[in-house]
């Protein structure tokens, strides 16, 4: 079958908790929400880029029951996609195979794009050109397609990729994986040419159900229950009672690094995950009352467009003010910031997450 008889679906996980970005990010206001440049949510910009190359009516936004409400108040583009509630966060395996049962049953040949709502990519043309290689690489090839970036910096936070034969121009067959290494292995890898997954892949729906058969063949057995049910009066309690039995594991984790039939197509837009407040912060352009620093040195600031930040003999802090809750901590330590939001949890402070 060609790929243009095919039909391209894309699905958009919209879950995270972003904890790593509180008191900003919130249970009411997640992640997707944030508005880093004043104007459109990172959500609506990544519909706005995945409509040059996939139609709006077969997007799917994937998240918790508990986000969906919120994200689709906020959405402007609510009513032009579909929406995938989730009873419960059980990490991107379970959220990408539910997106996969939805697409096949739609087309059973089906391609789907599967990326966060949560990253900032400025150059939309290249990155439309890379996603139009990589689904015409997927509808050839029964293998899952990976958006590889090159690393700026030896992250400890993502996967990365290498390079195997070639296969077509700026197209390679993935030779390793590697998820989420040490400090000093992402050095060696950086130095290698080793590319980072960005967690952008695109697959036929057949190939990523089969891929979860053989990597996590529970979490197979429960997506064909929620497949038989959908549509049905007993989904809903299928699909809880699912995500009640299923293991939390993440599709890199539980199926990406387990599979050798991955190829990587060389992108070459610029990208940030928006995972921490250490990466955000040169990235904001909202609405805010620039800080006043005497003697500070490579601190961030971020608050209202009313509330004033003085800074005196500082530096390389991060400063988030909100109506109820302020965050000042060492940049080192923006990547652990889930430590601070479960010290609030634990005090019984919830109210304020």
């Amino acid at each position: 079958m060609s790929v243009a008889s095919r039909q391209v679906y894309a699905a958009i996980l919209a879950g995270g908790s972003g904890e790593r970005l509180w008191p900003l990010s919130r249970q009411r206001s997640p992640k997707p929400l944030l508005r880093l440049n004043g104007s459109q949510s990172l959500l609506d910009e990544t519909i706005a880029r995945v409509a040059t190359v996939v139609p709006r009516r077969r997007m799917a936004v994937i998240a918790t029951l508990e986000c969906v409400s919120a994200l689709r108040r906020a959405c402007r583009s609510a009513r032009r996609v579909h929406w995938l509630a989730e009873p419960s966060a059980r990490n991107t395996a379970m959220c990408v195979g539910l997106a996969a049962v939805w697409a096949a049953r739609q087309d059973p040949a089906g391609i789907i794009v599967t990326l966060p709502a949560d990253h900032q990519i400025h150059t939309r043309r290249q990155f439309a050109q890379a996603l139009r290689r990589a689904i015409a690489v997927a509808g050839a090839r029964e293998a899952m397609v990976l958006l590889g970036l090159r690393p700026t910096r030896p992250a400890t936070a993502y996967g990365y990729m290498q390079r195997g034969a070639v296969l077509a121009p700026r197209v390679y067959r993935v030779a390793a994986f590697r998820e989420k290494p040490s400090a000093a292995r992402a050095r060696t890898l950086l130095r290698q040419g080793w590319h980072w997954n960005g967690g952008i892949f695109v697959a036929q729906a057949g190939v990523i159900l089969l891929a979860i058969r053989r990597c996590l063949p529970r979490l197979y057995a429960l997506l064909q229950a929620i497949d038989a049910a959908w549509g049905t009066a007993a989904f809903p309690q299928v699909l809880r009672r699912a995500y009640q039995a299923v293991r939390a594991v993440s599709f890199d984790n539980g199926v990406l690094a387990h599979s050798r039939n991955l190829i990587m197509v060389e992108a070459g837009f610029t990208w940030s995950d928006v995972g921490s407040w250490d990466a955000i912060g040169p990235l904001w352009k909202g609405r805010q009352l620039r800080p006043v620093t005497v003697d500070d040195r490579g601190s961030v600031v971020i608050a209202s467009d009313r509330h004033l930040v003085g800074l005196l003999g500082t530096s390389n802090l991060i400063v988030v003010q909100t109506p109820d809750a302020t965050l000042i901590c060492d940049r080192r330590h923006a990547a652990t910031l889930k430590r601070l939001v479960g010290a609030i949890r634990a005090r019984g402070l919830a109210r304020y997450l």
